[in-house]
């Protein structure tokens, strides 16, 4: 069984590369270029893009076609073609998951678009899609959420709920953090938490006049960071395409 490779940035960044070498040979500072210009909702690192080609030229999966002046012009090979393959078999059914998890947001947040199902994700495509929004900012949006439509919220079942219902979830750790930040906001706290017990086993966390007045704007903040993402995932659905 072939390995399944980890979706990270320079994965994406060699899928861009052999997808735009079966187009013409080009330069990789020309392919950088095409890389901003196809993929605006999303900032890029220029060093990461060279080190993603130097990995394909280690490997032999695109080569030096010919040089003019100072400008390397490279070409995909055989090889090259194959790993392009790989990577559309390993990596088309995840980036779709991960575009109904950033739609479903948007449905979430906004109302507009379709309830679609909540995409399988593995744990390691939460990571890559971490990398594409703002997790403080969807993570504050929830809390707010949950706590005006309930009488309290437990970070457990937060959690789980944005695991249902989204597909995608941040660490527990996380989630009581911001929480905490929540709580000591230099405004005024959004939310209050206390210990349900004393034996300080679950704490419970209630919304405050100050989580109601600042709601929209946190709401604002994670669709403005989802939306983002959720282009940026479409616009990379079109590298799958023939």
């Amino acid at each position: 069984m072939e390995k399944q490779q980890a979706l990270t940035q320079q994965e994406f960044y060699k899928l861009f590369i052999l997808k735009e070498l079966q187009r013409f040979d080009q330069c990789v500072s020309d392919m950088y270029e095409s890389l901003h210009r196809e993929f605006p909702h999303k900032p890029h690192s220029r060093n990461h893009f060279f080190l993603a080609a130097s990995k394909l030229k280690e490997n032999h999966e695109i080569v030096l076609a010919y040089q003019e002046g100072r400008n390397k012009v490279y070409t995909v090979t055989t090889k090259g073609k194959q790993l392009y393959d790989s990577y559309i078999k390993q990596f088309k059914d995840r980036f779709i998951a991960l575009k109904k998890v950033a739609d479903r947001f948007v449905y979430e947040i906004t109302g507009t678009g379709k309830a679609v199902p909540a995409g399988e994700v593995n744990d390691e495509d939460r990571n890559f899609f971490s990398t594409l929004v703002s997790v403080k900012d969807v993570v504050r949006y929830v809390l707010l959420k949950q706590a005006m439509n309930q009488p309290v919220i437990v970070i457990s079942e937060t959690q789980e709920y944005i695991k249902d219902r989204f597909g995608w979830s941040s660490s527990k750790a996380f989630i009581y953090n911001i929480a905490h930040e929540m709580e000591e906001d230099e405004t005024g706290p959004l939310i209050l938490g206390r210990w349900g017990s004393e034996r300080r086993f679950k704490r419970e966390y209630r919304i405050q006049p100050r989580g109601k007045e600042v709601f929209k704007q946190i709401a604002d903040a994670a669709e403005t960071n989802v939306r983002q993402a959720q282009h940026f995932l479409g616009d990379a659905l079109k590298l799958f395409e023939s």
